[in-house]
């Protein structure tokens, strides 16, 4: 395992956690509102917020640790069924890791983690 040279220590292979929370966070948009599927990045950072969800749409998070696709109570069939493939398509087209955990989320049914990357 690991080829020529010494291995770092764990000190110099850094912390996951820090490494998590220097993650930036995106918020995404899905709706078929206009009559076509739309996905679009709506908020990074600090900017993600509880108040940007929409009970009538589909919204998928990305904390840098893991992706959530947030099922708002009044999205369309078509927006339910369709969001943990945008989810996982999100993973491919903007070059994050494929083993990162997507979890989805309906409302009212969010968890802590999902709380908290919401400020």
């Amino acid at each position: 395992m690991g080829g020529e040279g010494a291995v770092a220590s764990a000190e110099e292979g850094g912390d996951d956690l820090e490494a998590e929370k220097s993650a930036v966070k995106v918020l995404f948009h899905l709706s078929d509102a206009t009559g076509t599927m739309e996905f679009k990045q709506v908020a990074t950072g600090s900017g993600c917020k509880k108040s940007l969800l929409d009970s009538n749409d589909v919204f998928i998070l990305d904390t840098g640790a893991e992706v959530f696709a947030w099922i708002g109570k009044g999205a369309s069939v078509n927006e339910k069924a369709k969001a943990l493939s945008f989810a996982q398509d999100y993973l491919t087209k903007f070059s994050r890791p494929a083993y990162l955990p997507i979890s989805r989320i309906l409302e009212g049914g969010e968890n802590a983690v999902f709380h908290t990357a919401l400020n």
